[in-house]
Order: structure tokens, then C-alpha cells, then sequence
């Protein structure tokens, strides 16, 4: 016998040496047969989803003292069972109650019910016949504390879950389900709330409500950090839209029990003033506005954003939005309460000496000298159109103007930059305007049409011009009569149309225009405007100039 399997043996050593190529392809073909049985049969026996075999609900809250129920179900697919093992544990809970599901009995083949109760672990034994498919099995019923307080965790832990084959065979053996229930917390604070642009003024703390922070951007992302995961927030947080001024944000952390608590982040959006016309010292906070001194011409020639407004008083700018001053701003200037002094050009007329004119001048944190036709600084004597005036700011150099022997003086409200008579009121004759111009040339009033000289007797128009003739130059301003939109010399219906027209932005203004639509006299047209020149033109009240 031996011999017949030494024999046996020392031919196939021989064949595989002689079909070594055969020899390889068998054993891989049997290598691989051995692998598909073994995957086969595991997959047949242990391979299973658990989501199709046990499923375990309970309510996620609940209150002190209340009894919470946890349904199970099984679902039964890749071979017949014939029982359930579950040990749960139930710690600082009273189990009461496993009430069996009425669809499932011994008789149509689903479980029967063996339970044990000791120190808070329950061990459930459901067992009954080969049995394929889906059940529901029942109800667990436990008891939570009447010391429950808000906040509190309690847990139950099924574990050691096993469903056997009916060979007893235990085929697949759960981890194990936690399920929590939480008594709703009174909680609804924040750990912390960041900006995407700039920083709290404050050190985050819960329990203050109220923080600053100043931010140069027109939008703002905000991130919050909840104290408890299940409060809900409830304001905008993304893309917030800042105007000038302060913007109050708030943020409310509502607690699940519905109290409600609201953090307020007051930030104040900074305005930096751009000019072209002026010239802003920022480190000084100073604005030279040259020899203008009308708020209308001054806030006009700033063209400030829609929504800020702004006012001059005692040299000093303030720029609001709406009620609140966004800034002020210190004005610096040089005036003449006896000379005409715009555009580079200093209107004295003849024989006028260093004193009476010095004497004359108005300056607001500037200095001046004189100088004649070398460059040679002069404090005495008759001036001519030989001299110049220079005009400082901590000895820089900010402009000149020449002497002219004429004389000009402007004695209503204008905006030389712009060349404007503003605020004229209606019904003024061509003679009465006359009378607020002294000058040593020619004035002539012209319709804004024909273009032909109007008679003293005549009522001024919005758009109309003032031709003034001097010798070296001819100043042209131009009128804007208050409320006069359309420029043909009365207010009525058709004004207040186009001035709100204008404020929905359907019609653009010329600059004249602006200034006669600008009734409340803020420097920009709003509703209120549209509302002032109504009542005007309706008799509800006597004058459009609104006292401030």
C-alpha cells in the first residue's frame, strides 16, 4: 500500500515537471474554487445589512417625569430565525412596561415574549418558530425621573443584540444602539461671535449682551457659536448690508424651551471724504474750501452718497445719516465781508490800500501774505493788479489769487464752483437780482431759451443766466429759482411731477436744477422735497424755505 502511493506520488511529481504550464493553471483554478465557497458561504450565513435587521426608535426629547416609548422592529431576509436575544441597560430611567406588538404572536409565527429585570439591565428573550420576514415586535415603556432637570441626558443602550437561525446558530450579532433622550435646555447663549471684517470692540463674553465694533466695508459676514447645539439663531448673519453710521445688528439665540435672548452688535460704518474740488487734510480733519463759504455750494461740490446729508454751521461740516452725525469735519477758508473773492481773482477796484483790505478778510486756519510783481512780500501801500495774494496752511502753499482793479461783490447765495445763483425765490423781478450784485461791470440777465436780455420788470427763471462783463473776463452764472423744476418761471403740478421723477431716478438734472428741487435744503432730493414743494404748490403752506 505504502509502495502504491509512493508510486502514485513519484508520477505526478513527474507529470508536473513535464506539463509544469498544466500543472499551475489546475492549482489556480483550485485556489480560486476555494476562495468563491468560502465567499458563497459567508455571504450566504454572516453577510448582512444591519439596517435590515434591527431598527429601534425612541423620542429624541422628553420631561421630568414623563414615560417615553421605544418601538423594535425586526426585518428578517437572508434566512428563517427562530429567536432575539437583547440585554438594554437603562441607567437613572425606570423600565416599566415591554408591550408586545398585537401583530406579532405565536400563532402566525412571529416571537413570544420571555423578559428578565435586574439592577437596571434587562435581558429580552423573543422566541417562537422559523420565521422570515418583517415585524414589528412591540414597545419598551420607561419612566423619566421627576428630578429630570433642562439639560439633562439619559441614556439607553441595547446591547448584545443576537438573532439566531433556527439551528440555534447565532448568525449576526448587532452593535449596540444608544439611544439618548434629553430634557430641552433653557440654554440660549453664545460661546463666541466673529467677524469676517474688523473685530469686536469687547471681549466676547455669554452674558454681556452689547458690543461695538467699527468696520470701513458696505457689507459684513457674521459667525456665531451656539452654546447649546439645539438652540436656534434667528437674524440675518450673511451678506449684511451696512449704511453709514452705526447699524444695529441683532442676533436672537432662541433655547428649546422657547426663551429667547438677543445680542446686539452696534457697528458703526465710517464715511472718508473724497474730493476733487477741495482740498482734505484727513490727519487734521481739515477741509479747504478756498473762499466758499455757502453750505449749499460746499455740500454740493462734495457730491456726497444719496443716503448722508450734509450741513454747515460756524465753519464746521457735519455729515449725517438721517439723525445720526456720521462725522464732522473742521472747514478752512478765506473770505472778504467787503471783496469779491472766486475764481482765482481778488475784485478790489482802484486805490485801495494793504490795511483797508487785510482788514477785510475773514480767515479760518490759514494765513496769508502779499506779494508784489518781484516776488517781494509787501505789508503797506496801495494794492494793484501788479500783486499777488498767496494763502497758507502751515506753510504750504495752497493757492493764489491775482488783484483785479475791478470790483465784484455777489450779495445772494451762490456756488462759484459752479457757477450757480442758488436759492432764488420765485417771483423775484430781474430788477431785485440786480440789486444784490455790485461790480464795476456790466450785468446782464438772459432768458434761458431765446437768450435775449430780459427787462427789469421780468420774472427770473430757473436756467436763466447773469452775464457779468468785466474787463479782463465775463463771469455767467446761472439762476436756480427755488421749487422752479422746469424752469418756466412758476410752481405747479409740473415741478412736483418732474422733481419726483428725478428722486425715483426717471429724470436726471442738470446741476441749477438740483439746487432748485432741493426745498429742505440738505444738499440732496428726497421725499420729503417732493412733499414741501406739494404743499407749496397746493397753498398748505406760505413759504418753501423750512426753518432748521
Amino acid at each position: 500500500m505504502i509502495n502504491r502511493i509512493k508510486l502514485l506520488f513519484d508520477n505526478g511529481i513527474r507529470f508536473i515537471k513535464k506539463n509544469k504550464y498544466i500543472s499551475i493553471g489546475i492549482m489556480l483554478f483550485i485556489i480560486i474554487m476555494v476562495i468563491i465557497l468560502i465567499f458563497v458561504t459567508k455571504n450566504s450565513t454572516y453577510a448582512i445589512n444591519s439596517t435590515d435587521y434591527v431598527n429601534i426608535t425612541c423620542p429624541e426629547t422628553s420631561k421630568a417625569g414623563e414615560t417615553i416609548s421605544c418601538d423594535i422592529s425586526v426585518n428578517i431576509s437572508t434566512e428563517e430565525s427562530q429567536g432575539m436575544n437583547i440585554s438594554i441597560i437603562y441607567d437613572d430611567l425606570t423600565f416599566e412596561s415591554f408591550t408586545q406588538d398585537s401583530s406579532c404572536t405565536k400563532e402566525n409565527g412571529c416571537y413570544e415574549m420571555v423578559s428578565g429585570n435586574s439592577s437596571g439591565i434587562m435581558t429580552i428573550n423573543l422566541s417562537g418558530g422559523g420565521i422570515k420576514g418583517t415585524y414589528t415586535l412591540g414597545t419598551f415603556k420607561y419612566k423619566v425621573p421627576d428630578t429630570a432637570e433642562n439639560g439633562d441626558i439619559f441614556t439607553i443602550t441595547f446591547s448584545n443584540i443576537k438573532i439566531s437561525n433556527t439551528s440555534g446558530e447565532a448568525f449576526y450579532t448587532s452593535e449596540d444602539v444608544v439611544k439618548e433622550i434629553r430634557i430641552p435646555s433653557d440654554v440660549n447663549t453664545l460661546n463666541n461671535i466673529t467677524l469676517d471684517k474688523g473685530t469686536l470692540n469687547e471681549e466676547f463674553n455669554k452674558d454681556s449682551n452689547i458690543y461695538t465694533s467699527t468696520i470701513d466695508s458696505d457689507t459684513l459676514n457674521i459667525t456665531v457659536e451656539k452654546t447649546n447645539e439645539y438652540s436656534t439663531i434667528e437674524g440675518i448673519l450673511e451678506n449684511i448690508k451696512l449704511h453709514y453710521g452705526t447699524n444695529n445688528i441683532d442676533i436672537k439665540v432662541i433655547s428649546e424651551t422657547g426663551k429667547e435672548n438677543i445680542y446686539t452688535i452696534k457697528v458703526f460704518r465710517p464715511y472718508t471724504l473724497t474730493t476733487d474740488i477741495y482740498k482734505y487734510y484727513k490727519e487734521d480733519n481739515n477741509l479747504y474750501t478756498k473762499s466758499d463759504v455757502n453750505k449749499d455750494a460746499i455740500i454740493s461740490n462734495l457730491n456726497l452718497p444719496k443716503e448722508l446729508t450734509g450741513n454747515v454751521e460756524n465753519n464746521i461740516l457735519t455729515i449725517s445719516y438721517g439723525e445720526e452725525k456720521v462725522t464732522e469735519i473742521n472747514l478752512i477758508n478765506i473770505t472778504s465781508n467787503k471783496y469779491s473773492i472766486a475764481n482765482n481773482k481778488v475784485y478790489i477796484g482802484k486805490n485801495v490800500d494793504y490795511d483797508t483790505f487785510i482788514n477785510s478778510l475773514v480767515l479760518s486756519g490759514v494765513t496769508i501774505k502779499i506779494f508784489d510783481n518781484n516776488n517781494e512780500e509787501i505789508t503797506t501801500g496801495t494794492l494793484t493788479e501788479n500783486d499777488k495774494l498767496k494763502v497758507y496752511y502751515k506753510e504750504e502753499l495752497l493757492e493764489e489769487y491775482e488783484f483785479s482793479e475791478e470790483y465784484l461783490n455777489i450779495k445772494t447765495t451762490k456756488d462759484d464752483t459752479n457757477k450757480i445763483l442758488t436759492r432764488q425765490e420765485h417771483d423775484t423781478t430781474v430788477e431785485t437780482l440786480l440789486t444784490k450784485i455790485d461790480t464795476s461791470g456790466t450785468v446782464t440777465v438772459k432768458d434761458k431759451d431765446s437768450k435775449e436780455e430780459l427787462d427789469k420788470t421780468n420774472i427770473i427763471k430757473t436756467g436763466d443766466t447773469v452775464e457779468i462783463a468785466l474787463e479782463e473776463k465775463t463771469e455767467i452764472y446761472t439762476i436756480s429759482v427755488l421749487g422752479d423744476i422746469n424752469g418756466d418761471g412758476k410752481i405747479d403740478n409740473g415741478d412736483v411731477a418732474l422733481l419726483y421723477n428725478n428722486l425715483k431716478g426717471k429724470k436726471t438734472f442738470e446741476k441749477y436744477q438740483t439746487f432748485s428741487g432741493d426745498i429742505i435744503n440738505d444738499s440732496s432730493i428726497k421725499i420729503n422735497d417732493v412733499a414741501r414743494l406739494y404743499r407749496f404748490f397746493k397753498k398748505r403752506v406760505d413759504t418753501l424755505e423750512v426753518e432748521k
